[in-house]
């Protein structure tokens, strides 16, 4: 865990030294625990990206809140699971950048479909 950062790109220190120890020969562990799959990578190209690194070497990735079984399905599941943690950051993040703006800058959070109004909250982003 690194204080002050987020999951959102690979220039965290820690998380390069556990991926390239994740990814020698031998490898020291064979899983890597997290909370959720979103606090190891909020992007889904890169989550997969080093998922597949660290498969390759014999070590899994496993969520504590995000159980995916041992069946074939658990990939999908995974991957459709941060498909949605992405687009939630990707949300979350232009919530706050709306919400930095300048008074007469901000635009409404509601969103209208099919005629109805639609209010959209960022809860714990």
């Amino acid at each position: 865990m690194e204080a002050g950062a987020f999951a959102t790109n690979d220039r965290r220190p820690e998380f390069q030294r556990m991926i390239e120890a994740g990814t020698s020969k031998p490898a020291p562990f064979d899983i890597v625990i997290v909370h959720s799959f979103s606090r190891f990578f909020r992007d889904h190209f890169e989550l997969e990206f080093y998922v597949r690194k660290l498969v390759k070497n014999g070590v899994k990735l496993v969520s504590i809140t995000q159980e995916m079984g041992d069946d074939p399905m658990r990939v999908m599941m995974r991957q459709i699971m941060s498909l949605f943690d992405d687009r939630r950051s990707q949300f979350c993040s232009e919530v706050a950048e709306r919400e930095s703006a300048p008074p007469n800058k901000i635009s409404s959070n509601v969103l209208q479909t099919n005629g109805i109004d639609v209010s959209i909250s960022c809860l714990s982003c």
